[in-house]
């Protein structure tokens, strides 16, 4: 009987947000023989591609799983977002779209195709930071945004696995 192995893949959005353009590279990453905390790996790796100069992730970098979904050939793809104002992309490398275009978004995130385009699991993933920076009460995400990063995300339509609009239609407003 032969086994047949599930594959597991990470992908690694690490993005920042500068002067309203979304910046951000993707970073794919098998994990299928390995073992451990995925956190741990994504982690790992993330300091293995930014090097020394590299924010230490959970201070100056936020490091978040956003979702999973299966891509229907034996592969399960775990995403990730990787946030900071710090990342230095090289000139040509990172891909780019504006701040408006994030917002505009937003209302066609319910059709299936929009929602698996890059850009759509871009702004579910930056949903899943405004959820944090909307609710922290820490004061974690003043530090790690800029002043204006901080308020387009108190105001960006928050969201975790797309159930807050009927967690705030049940219980009031957060």
């Amino acid at each position: 009987m032969k086994v047949q192995i599930t594959k597991v893949q990470i992908d690694m959005f690490l993005v920042k947000i500068d002067a309203g353009v979304v910046l951000y590279t993707k970073h794919i990453y098998d994990r299928t023989l390995e073992r451990g905390s995925t956190d741990e790996i994504v982690r790992s790796y993330c300091q293995s591609l930014l090097g020394r100069s590299a924010p230490r992730i959970g201070d100056r970098c936020w490091v978040h799983s956003t979702g999973w979904h299966d891509e229907g050939d034996d592969t399960i793809v775990l995403t990730y977002l990787l946030y900071s104002e710090d990342f230095r992309f090289e000139e040509g490398v990172a891909r780019k779209f504006f701040w408006s275009d994030v917002t505009a978004l937003l209302p066609r995130l319910s059709d299936p195709k929009v929602a698996a385009s890059e850009q759509g699991i871009l702004v579910h993933a930056l949903r899943h930071l405004a959820f944090f920076v909307q609710t922290d009460t820490s004061g974690m995400y003043e530090n790690l945004l800029t002043t204006k990063n901080f308020r387009r995300l108190l105001n960006l339509p928050m969201g975790l696995a797309g159930k807050e609009d009927e967690i705030r239609s049940k219980k009031g407003a957060c």
